[in-house]
């Protein structure tokens, strides 16, 4: 039986990844596992910080990649590798490690002498089947002895790239489960708030959004608003504000931020909007509105089509076409009854399938089975 689990990750800073992390090694540490991680020695402080609060051992080691285009950081790489592998060689000497983890490529390919075939290798993003990562996965598959795919989409990602489908294992991300959830009531004035939770960036489709907005002013349709939440500071955040300033729509909009607690989140939200242009692997914004029982409307992209049934638990529309956003967020904004219909399926189908407590038991399975 597995007791022992070591955890190579980024932790650079914290995102998507960084947090289904730290829940699948809470999770793991509330069972009674011996649980450590290597993080990247380049980083905010912010994970670092969250597993101190877990009382989970950290070791800092500064293990980069090989960039053509940033000379600097690749000479940094060089310079600090040798310390970073000795370092590593020697935890996984002295902790021996029943299950090693890793949640990037750049770690195992880096320390690739010392992959045993207790390593696990989670895949939480799309990557295209081009020769660079044709080259690393041949690598990878000679060595890690399983491969976990967050998806569906994602197993076929990896088989796109040469991983043999008997290595692959799908568990997809779990999501805390809120204490009280449930959806919001209409506000006094009638209107349905929405809201888009992410990286404020072009491939998650915010201007597909303005422009499914544009359509529904159009029509005479003004009971809704619409909360960005995320860092907007950046240069698409601020050529985004300039769009809907252009198209006159600031009052459809209001800025959030970037917001830490994820209950504060969707506390006021009505329905959660995913018009992301990029294939998302899993979206961690979709099932968290799920679980708090929020309808969800969503891009037809990737793993989306495996949290969503369309039309029962949710919605989805062609990537990218306003017309068919626009027609989707009318239906949530004409029809409570439908929206509440949609919010309680996506409530069940995420309690019964995407939680923590449901990710870590196929870990715990995964690891025993293949790990120890």
């Amino acid at each position: 039986m597995v007791k022992k689990i070591l955890f190579f990750t980024g932790g650079s800073y914290v995102a998507g990844l960084e947090i289904v992390t730290l829940q699948l090694i809470k999770g793991l540490k509330d069972r009674g596992f011996d649980v450590r991680c290597v993080v990247n020695g380049w980083n905010d402080g912010d994970f670092k910080s969250r597993l101190a609060a877990m009382n989970v051992p950290c070791y800092e080691v500064k293990i980069g990649w090989l960039y053509l285009t940033k000379p600097s950081w690749t000479l940094d790489t060089l310079l600090n590798y040798p310390r970073a592998f000795l370092t590593c060689r020697k935890i996984l000497k002295e902790f021996k490690p029943d299950a090693v983890n890793f949640s990037s490529y750049a770690m195992p390919v880096m320390l690739y002498p010392l992959v045993k075939k207790n390593s696990f290798y989670t895949l939480h993003d799309t990557q295209l089947p081009n020769r660079k990562h044709r080259v690393i996965y041949q690598l990878l598959k000679r060595r890690i002895g399983t491969f976990i795919a967050v998806s569906g989409h994602i197993a076929e990602t990896l088989k796109n790239l040469g991983v043999p489908a008997k290595k692959i294992l799908v568990i997809h991300n779990g999501v805390a489960v809120p204490a009280l959830p449930g959806l919001p009531e209409k506000q006094p004035d009638n209107i349905i708030h929405f809201a888009i939770v992410g990286q404020v960036v072009e491939p998650k489709g915010h201007l597909v959004l303005v422009d499914a907005v544009a359509l529904l002013v159009k029509q005479g349709v003004t009971n809704f608003h619409i909360s960005i939440i995320g860092n907007n500071e950046t240069g698409f955040g601020h050529t985004l504000a300039a769009v809907i300033e252009e198209k006159k729509l600031n009052s459809f909009f209001s800025w959030r931020g970037y917001v830490k607690d994820v209950d504060d989140i969707y506390r006021n939200t009505n329905a959660v909007v995913v018009p992301s242009l990029c294939t998302e692997a899993f979206s961690l914004a979709t099932v968290e509105a799920m679980i708090r029982r929020l309808p969800v409307i969503a891009s037809n992209r990737g793993g989306m089509k495996e949290l969503i049934d369309n039309g029962l638990n949710g919605l989805l529309f062609t990537a990218g076409s306003a017309e068919e956003l626009s027609t989707c967020m009318l239906k949530i904004i004409l029809d409570s009854d439908y929206a509440n219909l949609l919010a309680m399926n996506a409530q069940i189908k995420a309690s019964e399938n995407y939680t923590n407590d449901a990710m870590t038991e196929k870990y715990i399975s995964a690891y025993n089975s293949c790990g120890g």
